[in-house]
């Protein structure tokens, strides 16, 4: 699997125990490459005071994924 690191976030959701996000990325990836690659998703929770904690990540190989469908996806952290 190729090893890139690209990043971005997600708008801050404040006092939702149950956060919805539908936000869209994009990354430049080549067609015929994009099936070599992981997409990691982080969850972190922030408070003023302790800053940023990580509590759950998913990984999906994009190989398992219809990349030319629009449907949902779900998936628990881990």
């Amino acid at each position: 699997m190729n090893n890139i690191k690209a990043s971005s976030k997600t708008s801050t959701r404040r006092a939702s125990s149950a956060p919805v996000f539908n936000q869209t990325f994009r990354f430049e990836v080549e067609d015929d490459e994009v099936t070599q690659y992981l997409l990691r998703l982080t969850m972190y929770d922030r408070h003023p005071q302790n800053g940023e904690k990580a509590v759950g990540a998913v990984i999906v190989p994009l190989n398992a994924v219809d990349l030319c469908s629009d449907a949902t996806m779900s998936r628990d952290l881990q």
